[in-house]
């Protein structure tokens, strides 16, 4: 997934600022978002027409969201998606995949770590002749075992192994680790699903330029996240292209944000937009 934001930014033309976090979000006299960041302790702000917040949500709150409204509904916006899962994954590479003639299919279900997964992940990497295989912990057993050192996790990870399948220790290359404590929704949308709207701005009475996204607003996969960011972005887009038209007022005549076309009309809007 990392190779999606270095392309993104290989493609875009933006001020990119890395190793910088965002302190505070408040809102200016003139009504645009003034962003506190800081960068190796030097602190700076920074004013903007539309801001969108793209964290995980368990990062929600590492940030400070001044304005009783604004910091009420990012509470609430928090707290309909607090439905926090443990993923933790071992990713081994060997030097061919030994395991074809035991396995029926692409995975199997090891009673190893309270139960987890075993996938042949180079079925996803044709052509090549190693073996790669991943396992697959979730719930507590993920939580609990996260805190642990990745050398100590590839070795349980082979110890794991059936017997008939012990043989392939001997086998091994390299491996990797992949921890997602708090980092996953369990409940996608909530317990009772918001409009699609209001999943995305939270607070549209004072603050219709503020956006969130991310992937627990619809499923909780990568294809979630990207319906995300294009709902958020159509949304955007629409308010620019009518910005010199007459704008819906929420508290009046409640807004319809775009459908993927970006054909409906949107609240209003300036230039620059921050993620």
């Amino acid at each position: 997934n990392e190779k999606l934001t270095q392309t993104l930014a290989e493609r875009i033309n933006a001020t990119i600022r890395l190793q910088t976090s965002v302190v505070s979000i408040s809102k200016s006299a003139t009504g645009r978002i003034i962003i506190e960041s800081q960068y190796q302790g030097s602190k700076r702000f920074d004013e903007f027409d539309y801001v969108i917040v793209a964290v995980p949500h368990n990062h929600i709150k590492s940030i400070e969201y001044h304005g009783k409204q604004l910091h009420d509904a990012v509470c609430a916006h928090y707290d309909q998606y607090h439905h926090p899962a443990h993923y933790l994954r071992m990713t081994l590479l060997f030097k061919r995949p030994f395991w074809r003639e035991w396995f029926s299919e692409s995975f199997c279900m090891l009673d190893q770590f309270d139960g987890c997964c075993l996938y042949d992940e180079s079925l996803r990497q044709p052509g090549i002749s190693e073996g790669i295989l991943g396992w697959l912990l979730g719930g507590a057993a993920a939580e609990r075992m996260s805190y642990l050192s990745d050398d100590n996790l590839i070795e349980m990870a082979l110890s794991s192994l059936p017997e008939p399948l012990a043989f392939g220790k001997e086998l091994f290359l390299e491996g990797a680790v992949h921890r997602w404590v708090n980092a996953v929704n369990a409940l996608p949308s909530g317990v009772v699903a918001q409009p699609v709207a209001k999943r995305h701005c939270p607070e549209p009475i004072q603050h219709s330029n503020f956006f969130f996204v991310g992937d627990y607003l619809f499923d909780s996969t990568l294809n979630g996240v990207l319906d995300s960011a294009e709902y958020v972005a159509a949304w955007i887009t629409g308010n620019l292209h009518h910005a010199k038209k007459p704008h819906f007022q929420w508290d009046s005549h409640p807004a319809v944000p775009p459908n993927k076309t970006g054909k409906d009309k949107l609240l209003n809007g300036k230039s620059n937009v921050i993620v």
